[in-house]
């Protein structure tokens, strides 16, 4: 079964003072991306703790957290959210919260952000949630919030997130060699983009997928 469903999400442009952005995107979709929800504070605690996600996931060094700094660092995340970014929940249609996704420095004036997303719960994996939750992020992206340049980052032992920017029409623009430190060797971030005017002419995937307030 698929939802039709409504978005209505208000930004503060970073760099314009005063300016606000405000749209509703109404789009059918596989998958739900909300925002984060207090009610499902355990779930993040877990997900944050995990070393693996961090492995692919984060620039940060690993180090676990008790449970009282992340609860407070969640509420700032929810109730008082960076003005640029755009921190989500991936829901499956049926309800299952399966993993976090986030469009950030979003800039309104030059009109680029950065997405990104990870699919948490392994039952999960390879049934092509991370695939329709990118598209949904994509879509929003350009229709929602009139975005001219979208970019995603991969780590370069990261396969199959690489793999699948390239399946949805990202083209590779460069590499920050030795960017980072995994297990005790340097590894490189590649950088990859795509243009709202490759979108627009099908060289992207144009699925149509839904993101829920």
């Amino acid at each position: 079964m698929e939802l039709a469903l409504n978005v209505r999400c208000t930004l503060r442009s970073p760099d314009v003072s005063g300016t606000c952005f405000s749209t509703e995107y109404t789009t059918e979709c596989r998958v739900n991306l909300t925002r984060l929800r207090l009610q499902n504070i355990i779930t993040h605690f877990l997900w944050n703790n995990d070393p693996e996600l961090n492995h692919y996931d984060s620039e940060a060094p690993f180090h676990p957290e008790k449970f009282e700094p992340f609860r407070k660092r969640f509420l700032k995340l929810i109730y008082h959210p960076a003005p640029d970014v755009l921190d989500l929940e991936i829901h499956t249609h049926d309800g299952h919260l399966i993993g976090v996704a986030f469009i950030e420095d979003i800039n309104l004036t030059h009109r680029h952000c950065k997405v990104g997303l990870s699919i948490c719960e392994p039952a999960f994996l390879g049934q092509g949630y991370g695939r329709d939750t990118l598209a949904a992020l994509v879509n929003y992206a350009f229709h929602g919030l009139g975005m001219n340049r979208v970019a995603a980052d991969v780590f370069d032992f990261n396969e199959a997130w690489r793999g699948l920017l390239e399946s949805m029409g990202f083209c590779y623009e460069g590499r920050l060699k030795d960017y980072l430190v995994r297990n005790g060797m340097f590894v490189d971030k590649e950088i990859y983009a795509m243009l709202a005017a490759a979108h627009h002419t099908g060289l992207g995937d144009t699925r149509d997928l839904a993101l829920v307030a």
